[in-house]
């Protein structure tokens, strides 16, 4: 028994300045190894540069029922079948015109739009003529118009840097006048943009 106490008795601790450098070194290693493992997991387009991300807003919007609709660049264009008739309907196959702006640093492409809960197809008409079903847009369609009188002709539905083009819809239902009805843009990063549209209204900002 007395052996082993002189065996504890023998053994020293190590001095707090000695114990102290060695926290210090372990925690300059484990800060060293964690900042070069987080290194190599940015790539260079996220530590110099723009982000990569989409950023659109939409601006305004004219569902009017009306004889003709405003858009973004101030052009006025027939709002389609029956439009205006003042029954405070906004009628299927009337049409809608939502203004968008691309605020992103690089062009951003449009996957999917959706209004009153309905998913509108693309087309790519180059005429912007009276709605008809036998030309241009027939309803459930929408199209992206620049700041003139044609439709941009871009299968891929793109909206440059910058760009303020007008989205027209062509609608596959029937609105009353009053009523607000939800629309969705969701771009192809995956970004989703949702708006209300009160059916009636020429809206800006």
């Amino acid at each position: 028994m007395k052996q082993i106490q002189k065996v504890f008795r023998s053994r020293r601790a190590l001095a707090p300045v000695i114990a102290n450098l060695l926290l210090i070194a372990l925690a300059v290693v484990g800060g060293t190894i964690t900042v070069v493992y987080a290194q190599s997991n940015f790539n260079s387009s996220q530590v110099s540069g723009y982000p990569d991300i989409d950023f659109i807003v939409i601006v305004g919007y004219d569902s009017r029922d009306s004889c003709t609709l405003i858009f973004s660049s101030d052009f006025e264009t027939p709002c389609g079948v029956g439009g205006g008739d003042e029954y405070g309907i906004k009628r299927f196959d009337e049409r809608i015109a939502v203004y968008v702006v691309n605020h992103s640093s690089k062009k951003v492409l449009l996957s999917e739009i959706t209004f009153g809960g309905i998913v509108y197809s693309s087309t790519n008409s180059g005429v912007l003529t009276v709605w008809d079903d036998s030309v241009d847009f027939v309803p459930g369609q929408f199209a992206i118009m620049d700041n003139g009188n044609s439709l941009l002709i871009a299968e891929n539905l793109e909206i440059q840097a910058g760009q303020t083009v007008t989205v027209v819809l062509d609608l596959e239902s029937s609105f009353k006048v009053g009523r607000t009805a939800q629309m969705r843009i969701t771009t192809g990063n995956g970004a989703v943009y949702v708006t209300d549209i009160k059916i009636g209204e020429h809206k800006l900002g």
